[in-house]
This record gives C-alpha cells, structure tokens and sequence, in this order.
C-alpha cells in the first residue's frame, strides 16, 4: 500500500463515525484532536475531492431546511478497508522541528537573557496547555462518558499532560543552567579593582 499523507486518514477516520461535509470534518478536528494534529480547509477539501476521484468517499449534496447547499461526503466499504489497513502499519516517527530548540542551539550568538525569556515563555505556555487538558478531560468525562472511544481518547490526552510535565522539568533545569551562564557571564564582564 502506498505511504497516504496523514490528511486522508484523518478525513477517512473521521467519515467512519458517520457523513460529513468538510467544515464538519475541520470542526471535529478542532475539537479533538488539534492538540497534536492540525488540518485546514486548504488540506481537507482537495483531499476529500482525491478521495471521491479513488472510490474511497462518496459525495451528495444536501439542502438542510434554511440553510445553504453543502457536501456531505461517506465513506465506502473500499474507504474503510483502506482506513483500516492503515491503522494496522506500523508508525513512522516523524522527525521533530522545534524552534525553541534550534534557537538554544545556537543561543551564544545573543547570550543568556534572551535564551531565558524564551524558556521561561514556552514554560508559561506549558502551564497553560496543562490546564488546558484538565479542562478537555472533565468534558470528556461529562459528555462521553459511556462512549467506548472514550479509553482511547483519554490514551492521546494522558501522552500530552506527560509530555508537558516532562518539558515542565525540562525547563526548571533549562532555567537553571542559563542562570548560571548568566551570574557567570556577569562576572567576567565586571572590571577587576584595582589594589
């Protein structure tokens, strides 16, 4: 089976709870799984367009009561065969792209002060990612509660609270070692006195 970009099998995925139109599948998105996955309309439309064009979606158009013409596209049995020999290959990880680390990397060429004000921003975003999933995971508990999905998408909120306790550490230890640097840095700048 050829490699699929991760857009299909997030519209694919999404189509086997039940039809949707594209902004549907955008709003799910946002609604679930944006905390480690995005897609745009730009991604999403042309997708479901090739998927149609392979036999993998159908498409109907529906006039719901008072409002505009829309697409509701389905999955088909050839959709959902290809949706779930998906989910059985292996993963690949991608390769991580991380700006903050890029700019630490090279954070001699502008010194302490401004490679601390980074860490200590993306720590203060980390706390409030952190609250952020608390709040995802009581509404999950309230509105999904007898879901059998529910298991599994507690599964991808448990991996980012972990991963944002372990950039948390990550980053009292950063904070740490650049204030070192920066008492040091400090100490060589200043004139020795003069006996």
């Amino acid at each position: 089976m050829a490699r699929a970009n991760g857009t299909r099998q997030v519209v694919l995925g999404f189509l086997t709870w039940k039809p949707m139109s594209g902004y549907d599948i955008k709003s799910f998105v946002e609604q679930s799984v944006s905390n480690f996955w995005s897609e745009s309309y730009g991604q999403i439309y042309p997708t479901l367009k090739a998927l149609v064009d392979e036999g993998l979606v159908t498409k109907k158009a529906t006039v719901p009561r008072g409002e505009r013409r829309r697409q509701v596209y389905s999955i088909t049995p050839e959709g959902r065969a290809t949706f779930g020999e998906w989910l059985k290959d292996p993963v690949d990880p991608a390769p991580q792209r991380n700006g903050l680390l890029l700019k630490l990397f090279f954070a001699r060429q502008v010194g302490e002060k401004t490679a601390l004000d980074h860490v200590q921003s993306f720590k203060e975003r980390l706390a409030r990612l952190s609250e952020h999933y608390e709040a995802i995971d009581k509404r999950l508990a309230r509105e999904h509660g007898g879901k059998s999905d529910l298991a599994y998408w507690r599964l991808t909120l448990e991996y980012g609270r972990l991963e944002a306790r372990a950039h948390l550490v990550w980053c009292d230890k950063a904070i740490a070692v650049l204030r070192k640097l920066e008492r040091n840095s400090s100490k060589k700048r200043r004139p020795r006195r003069k006996r």
